[in-house]
């Protein structure tokens, strides 16, 4: 008896050295598979044999009794919080990078844009008004030009403006992509649950199905943010702000619902129950690629249309007023010319009225005093008021009359 009991606890070990070291084999031939955990067979010492006599227990040897997977938890929850952060500003970085394209001067202040462009155009203003202090009866080049630098920057404008509307479009369809690549792990992570609910059920270790799981956590964990819990049969939980998107063998797809009226661009939703209406849970997705993509369509390529928006229709009013005052009071037309057309950055024009410039206002003749019954008149330099708008008095001006501007537009348009 003790010959056999000998031999077999020799082949007892022999066995569970030989299937830990395919463990190890394993761990290398997956050495470069993305998302796989290193596994270690853990020994065991096999059921003693009872012995009478003399009394006592006899060792039979050692077993493996499971494969465990080495993994950090806690770590895993740190990983999956940066990946938000990371999926986050990958998208805010690439915004900023299209916008420095749109805007040059952002990173160089001399960089020809619409700073460059504006400043010609006072300066045309300008190169008018001393013409008309010294020959103002030989004006019309100068007009001309004034008309030609108002034309590159009202063009240059409209297309800064249609740039960023084609940047909020173009976020837009990449959040209706990045919906459907959520949607699709949402899916997998679902069906894992199960696998791997009824691997335990038989008391099996699912490592690979474990790892596949921890590896589309993550991956999701990039696109946006959302909260998990493990379950006692080894399932997750996954949700964003009490909305559920994964509940064991359950998911619920996220969509895309039209805007409101204060906005055109598609908003976030979840089917949270079988046969209702999408929940909104735009304002409960900030961080992943998803958040990232609305932060940079909703408020950062928004920011910037808002204040392209103010400029183009600040300068609108402003010249406008001056110009309408003084055509208005010029007996030669007929009616007061707005210099420019339009409400904002997308449809400021040169009015057609101007006729190429011929028609813009440089100076009027204002009544100064009588002599007897005769007026008295001289020049008010038009021009001049025009150019020096390119200082304090518009930025007061800008300040103190606050325009409504709206920047959407409809998808599509």
């Amino acid at each position: 008896m003790s010959i056999l009991i000998g031999i077999e606890t020799a082949i007892r070990s022999l066995r569970a050295h030989t299937f830990a070291l395919d463990t190890v084999d394993h761990n290398i031939a997956n050495k470069n598979t993305v998302g796989y955990s290193r596994q270690a067979a853990i020994f065991a010492t096999t059921e003693p044999m009872t012995n009478i006599t003399p009394p006592g227990q006899i060792g039979t040897g050692v077993k493996v009794s499971n494969i465990e997977r080495i993994r950090d938890l806690y770590l895993d929850r740190q990983i999956r919080s940066e990946l938000q952060n990371v999926g986050k500003w990958e998208i805010l970085q690439r915004t900023f990078e299209n916008l420095k394209a749109l805007f040059p001067e952002i990173d160089d202040p001399t960089a020809p844009g619409i700073k460059t462009q504006l400043q010609a155009f006072w300066d045309s203003w300008q190169a008018l008004a001393d013409k008309v202090d010294t020959d103002p009866l030989n004006i019309t080049a100068e007009k001309i030009e004034v008309y030609n630098k108002a034309y590159e920057l009202t063009n240059l404008l409209n297309n800064r403006a249609s740039g960023l509307i084609s940047l909020q479009q173009d976020l837009n369809n990449e959040i209706r992509t990045t919906i459907e690549k959520i949607n699709n792990y949402l899916k997998t992570i679902a069906e894992l649950n199960r696998q791997i609910v009824n691997v335990y059920a038989i008391g099996q270790q699912p490592n690979d199905l474990l790892d596949k799981r921890t590896q589309a956590l993550a991956e999701l964990s990039k696109l946006m943010n959302l909260n998990i819990e493990t379950r006692t049969d080894g399932s997750v939980f996954l949700h964003v702000h009490g909305h559920t998107l994964v509940d064991g063998g359950r998911y619920n797809s996220l969509t895309y619902i039209a805007g409101k009226k204060d906005s055109k661009f598609e908003k976030v939703g979840l089917y949270e129950y079988q046969g209702a209406r999408p929940v909104d849970i735009t304002d409960k997705i900030y961080e992943g690629r998803l958040g990232g993509l609305l932060m940079a369509r909703d408020q950062v390529v928004s920011w910037y249309r808002t204040q392209l928006d103010t400029l183009a229709n600040s300068l609108i009013t402003v010249v406008n007023k001056v110009h309408r005052g003084a055509t208005s009071s010029d007996p030669t037309i007929a009616f007061p010319i707005d210099f420019f057309t339009g409400t904002r950055a997308t449809d400021i024009n040169v009015n057609l009225q101007l006729n190429k410039g011929l028609n813009i206002a440089a100076y009027t003749n204002i009544v100064t005093g009588y002599t007897g019954a005769t007026p008295t008149t001289s020049k008010m330099n038009i021009a001049k008021l025009i150019a020096n708008l390119d200082n304090k008095l518009m930025n007061t001006w800008v300040q103190s009359n606050s325009q409504n501007i709206y920047s959407y537009t409809y998808i599509g348009t």
